[in-house]
């Protein structure tokens, strides 16, 4: 007897709505078209991902929950997308920061260490 998944269903509602079949669907996100069928109960964040890389339209959290729309209004679409780039802009000049820091620290050990060096050499001398 196969499980009941209330993701599977959602699953099938929406490739009602993108006017695919389950097998097309699957095969788009880049798994074996018996994917959807397969599906006993949860729903895998490498999946979730792909159906965000390939409709970013598809609203994931109601795959995940049932909850909202199936799509995101564009303007919430947009408004993600500008989520994300900020984000990534941050992560990026704190990454920037810390790669400077890095390179000082870098240059702070290496003059002490050549400092070690010489006060070796002078001692063994």
């Amino acid at each position: 007897m196969e499980s009941f998944s209330q993701v599977k269903q959602r699953l099938i509602e929406l490739c009602d709505a993108l006017e695919l079949t389950p097998n097309a669907f699957s095969l788009k996100i880049g798994k074996s078209r018996s994917f959807i069928k397969g599906i006993t109960k949860e729903i895998g964040s490498d999946a979730l991902r792909e159906i965000y890389l390939t409709f970013p339209e598809v609203n994931i959290l109601w795959i995940i929950t049932g909850e909202g729309e199936k799509f995101l209004s564009s303007d919430k679409n947009i408004s993600n997308n500008n989520n994300l780039t900020n984000y990534l802009r941050e992560e990026n000049k704190n990454l920037k920061e810390e790669n400077k820091r890095l390179i000082q620290e870098n240059a702070v050990l290496s003059a002490r260490l050549d400092l070690y060096h010489g006060t070796i050499a002078e001692v063994a001398g």
